[in-house]
């Protein structure tokens, strides 16, 4: 259950700064934070 909410705060995330950071979105996404 909470994979689906991470995954929707990351998917709005991904398309605001899908921008930028569509190149490390994956591994960018952890170590942001």
């Amino acid at each position: 259950m909470l994979l689906c909410k991470q995954e929707e705060a990351r998917i709005q995330l991904n398309a605001e700064q899908a921008d930028w950071r569509d190149d490390t979105d994956d591994e960018s996404d952890d170590q942001e934070l």
